[in-house]
């Protein structure tokens, strides 16, 4: 199966997040409340977050502070019109 455009962007958020916190996967996912073999699925684009699981890997990289705001904004690029409106 073919990532598509969003998947391809989670994945590619999760793969630089690791590099550049560093942390594992398995972190991430304890963080994020979900299972290791989720956060792998996101990571290698077989499946993609629903919108509240987007909504904590946005809460996520907001507490990792500014210098992650490069990675925001990449998040907002995939579901991000529809985190807000989940939030409301």
């Amino acid at each position: 199966m073919k990532a598509t455009k969003t998947e391809s962007e989670i994945s590619i958020l999760l793969n630089e997040l690791r590099l550049r916190v560093p942390t594992t996967q398995a972190k991430i996912a304890a963080s994020l409340n979900v299972s290791l073999p989720t956060i792998s699925r996101w990571a290698s684009g077989k499946s993609q977050p629903d919108n509240r699981a987007l909504i904590s890997l946005k809460s996520y990289v907001e507490a990792l502070g500014v210098e992650f705001a490069d990675l925001l904004e990449r998040l907002g690029g995939t579901k991000a019109q529809t985190i807000d409106e989940v939030r409301e």
